[in-house]
């Protein structure tokens, strides 16, 4: 599902500026509602900040 995102995600932006956050909202989007709250903790956690690390620490 990732690479189908991205790709998605890429063709759509070809001629157009893009972040990361409009990145991850795509992302959510494209893998539907009922993903939506895993890909927001995902997103949160391991992207925008340190939470998921510390249960390595």
């Amino acid at each position: 599902m990732f690479d189908s995102a991205t790709t998605a995600f890429l063709n759509n932006h070809r001629e157009t500026p893009a972040d990361f956050e409009d990145f991850c909202n795509e992302y959510k989007a494209f893998c539907g509602a009922e993903n939506e709250a895993k890909l927001s903790q995902f997103f949160n956690d391991w992207i925008y900040s340190c939470e998921a690390l510390k249960k390595y620490i």
